[in-house]
């Protein structure tokens, strides 16, 4: 996470609208014990979205990134907030990624988001959105003695139990999406309420193989395969797991090749080239 300046003071970090921001928060809560109740200020933090800038960069209005269709709120001066915060720009976190994975942080035995109890632990939590991430390799033990395959059922069964690697899942995706121009639906991304699109895929990127998150990039176009008018045609998405069964493929030429690099390049590059 980058680390700015507080909110009172102007950024030097040019955020942009659509970035996150981890905003420290300080909150009372109050808390029964044997029939007395005291107050308690506890130290969280909680991921938003930036949905309006001033003029001058500074951050204007964001909302709660785990909770879907939440009222934007006045940034500065913001109740509980410390002034302490950290943007996550979109050029290295995968945003969709972010969100989802803030959205899964929920209490015990409850579906309800909840706020990260230190910087560190939310840290922790969304390292897989960032952008170049790459999952640690866990061995697995050896099995001792050759391994039989008896009957066709449980050949299946050593291929599924072999299978699930990160690399074997990555290449799976990249065989079903590379290059391929796929319709995004709120039901492969689970981002309730957004509008479908067509993205012309030309990078899959697989986190870890037991999140079952496909991360996606390319070119955003029309429903009726029209370029997109949005300023910056590039677009990451995150596949929720699942995906596969909801892939509805359109025709229309692969994307290998279509962009250049200097739209696939993070905004502030492609400015600068």
């Amino acid at each position: 996470m980058t680390v700015t300046a507080p909110a009172a003071q102007t950024s030097p970090i040019k955020t942009r609208r659509g970035d996150l921001v981890m905003v420290e928060m300080r909150p009372t809560y109050t808390v029964v014990a044997k029939d007395v109740a005291k107050a308690d200020k506890v130290t969280e933090y909680e991921l938003m979205i930036v949905t309006n800038l001033f003029r001058d960069g500074r951050i204007k209005m964001v909302r709660s990134a785990a909770y879907a269709g939440g009222a934007p709120r006045q940034f500065e001066g913001m109740l509980h907030a410390t002034g302490s915060y950290w943007v996550l720009p979109q050029a290295d976190w995968n945003v969709d990624a972010a969100i989802e994975l803030a959205k899964s942080h929920t209490y015990p035995q409850s579906t309800t988001p909840r706020s990260f109890p230190s910087l560190e632990a939310a840290r922790e939590a969304l390292k897989p959105a960032r952008i170049g991430y790459v999952a640690p390799v866990v061995d697995e033990p050896a099995i001792d003695g050759p391994v039989e395959r008896q009957t066709e059922q449980g050949a299946e069964q050593v291929e599924s139990a072999t299978a699930d690697t990160t690399e074997d899942v990555r290449a799976v995706a990249s065989k079903a999406l590379m290059g391929r121009t796929v319709k995004v639906t709120p039901e492969m991304t689970g981002l309730t309420g957004a509008r479908s699109y067509l993205l012309r895929i030309t990078r899959v990127d697989v986190a870890s193989a037991t999140s079952g998150l496909v991360h996606v990039y390319g070119e955003k176009l029309r429903l009726d395969g029209t370029p997109s008018r949005e300023k910056r045609p590039s677009k990451a998405a995150t596949f929720m797991p699942g995906w596969k069964e909801r892939l509805e493929s359109t025709e229309g030429p692969p994307a290998a090749g279509v962009l250049a690099e200097r739209q696939l390049a993070p905004p502030d590059v492609a400015q600068a080239a």
